[in-house]
């Protein structure tokens, strides 16, 4: 946690101690007679903290004659009440402040007063970019914002848990901070791609799991707590594999799972969606696609109960691979299909419902675009018929991996570029607008290969991404969490006016500070 000390004069040098009993450690100095104009920033961790502003010997500090009473300021504690209170910014001396300098021959002595002192404003530092994981590779493919301004990230990892990689859930502070993580899995290989919130509490993965079958993957739903704690989980599958790669909570409060399933042709899948109850049963499963490959990779509600589902197929369309949607009824029963694409390959990686009943796809694609592999943004109707597409990217690869509408009607797009940034790939956001022309891009990430899986809209108009990263954190690949602002500016702090929040501050009337008085 931060002090920012403001508008003192005459101040010598600070200190803090963090407890009572310890002498100060003098963390910072000033010229004689200088201000202290938000030069020094004290931190700590939580609990109570003193801080000592030490006057100059030799300082005039206040005009007064021996023993006639007391001036301003010297020591202040600070003992917060909130417990995310990170930052105090005490903006003048007499508003805040009721401790006095008591005058006694050549010494200042200071006065046991206690007060309540109502705080000017705080600043909560919070995530801008951060990685997380261990030794070992993970990666991020799903989030959440949660109501504290905290984040939910789902993934995969292979630092920790039981198997080869596992299933990975971690919940992190409005700081940035890690408060807890879990994993799911067994001996083999597991992994989550999606994750959604539940309004009861708690969350629900999706993904793959060849942890608990004897055969290929199986479809992974795992139903958890507020602090990721397994509720339940389940596996479904049949003798070829199969994956999940995006979740829906459906209106009786099952789930809806959609991804990939194996079919008995060699190298073929069909789309795979599967509805479960409440508490993980499967209902129902169904399949759709031709002869070739064909597999789901988003999901979302459509508003007269049924679903969309976007990913890509090699058995329908225009070109090699093309962008798939399929609509479907409450029971999972084809409404229509249709198919965006070129000559080359498309593939379709998200979808969001927009404000006009149609959808929003994002993905990438060879057959258009100004590079070898570009973002690819499609706008449809409530049926699916193409309203726009357009492509983003420059001279090398680009992909798109989410999407989400904005307030102002536009969209905001996440995924990574090889084309711009610092290094090999970075983290790529682009927004447009209602009809899909740029505004803005940004770029984030370091020398090695960085990039965005997955967006989240956050509370203050601005939006999360987690992804991987090779640049940052503590070996391999790691989980890459970015926060930026509505404009895609990175976060590093933010303020936040409180005037209800109120510390108690009071002088340590053991102190004493030694100084011959100025004549």
């Amino acid at each position: 946690y931060e002090v920012l000390v403001y508008n003192f004069p005459a101040i010598r040098s600070i200190a803090i101690t963090l407890n009572e009993n310890d002498a100060p450690y003098w963390v910072d100095s000033v010229a004689k007679g200088a201000s202290l104009d938000a030069i020094s920033t004290l931190s700590w961790g939580q609990g109570d903290v003193s801080l000592y502003l030490n006057f100059d010997v030799g300082e005039r500090v206040a005009s007064l004659t021996d023993g006639s009473g007391y001036a301003h300021l010297a020591t202040v504690r600070m003992n917060s009440y909130a417990d995310w209170g990170d930052s105090i910014a005490i903006a003048t001396v007499t508003p805040y402040v009721s401790g006095m300098i008591g005058v006694d021959g050549d010494s200042l002595s200071l006065a046991g007063i206690y007060t309540d002192q109502a705080v000017v404003w705080m600043t909560a530092p919070i995530l801008g970019a951060n990685a997380f994981g261990g030794p070992g590779n993970e990666a991020g493919y799903a989030i959440q914002a949660t109501p504290d301004g905290g984040i939910v990230a789902a993934g995969y990892t292979d630092s920790y848990g039981a198997g080869s990689t596992d299933a990975f859930l971690i919940g992190i502070d409005a700081g940035g901070e890690a408060q807890w993580q879990q994993t799911f899995g067994d001996a083999a290989n597991d992994g989550a791609k999606a994750i959604i919130a539940l309004a009861e509490g708690g969350y629900a993965l999706a993904g793959y799991t060849y942890s608990y079958v004897s055969r290929s993957a199986d479809v992974l739903l795992v139903r958890t707590d507020p602090s990721g704690a397994q509720v339940w989980a389940r596996s479904y599958g049949g003798p070829q594999a199969q994956g999940g790669h995006a979740v829906a909570r459906a209106p009786d409060g099952g789930y809806l799972v959609a991804g990939y399933a194996a079919t008995v042709s060699p190298g073929a899948n069909n789309v795979y969606i599967l509805k479960t109850d409440s508490t993980g049963s499967s209902i129902w499963s169904k399949t759709f696609g031709g002869t070739e490959v064909d597999e789901a990779h988003a999901l979302c509600a459509a508003s007269d109960g049924g679903y969309v589902v976007v990913g890509d197929t090699w058995s329908y369309g225009a070109g090699g691979a093309d962008v798939l949607m399929l609509k479907s009824d409450a029971n999972g029963n084809q409404v229509w299909k249709k198919t965006f694409g070129g000559s080359a390959d498309e593939r379709g990686n998200a979808v969001a419902p927009t404000a006009d009943g149609g959808y929003i796809i994002a993905g990438r694609t060879f057959s258009f675009g100004a590079g070898l592999l570009d973002m690819y943004l499609v706008k449809t109707d409530a049926t699916g018929n193409l309203v726009w597409q357009d492509t983003f990217g420059g001279t090398a690869s680009d992909e798109a991996c989410g999407v989400a509408q904005t307030a102002d009607g536009g969209y905001i797009v996440a995924g990574f570029t090889d084309s711009y940034g610092a290094g090999n790939f970075d983290a790529f956001l682009v927004k447009v607008d209602a009809s899909g022309d740029m505004l803005w891009q940004k770029t984030c990430g370091g020398a090695q290969d960085d990039g965005a899986n997955c967006l989240t809209a956050d509370a203050d108009g601005g939006f999360i991404l987690a992804g991987w990263t090779n640049s940052f954190g503590n070996g391999g690949d790691d989980l890459y969490l970015l926060r930026t602002d509505s404009l895609g500016n990175l976060l590093n702090d933010r303020t936040i006016p409180s005037p209800t929040t109120r510390f108690r501050a009071h002088l340590l009337s053991r102190v004493m500070l030694s100084a011959t008085l100025a004549v």
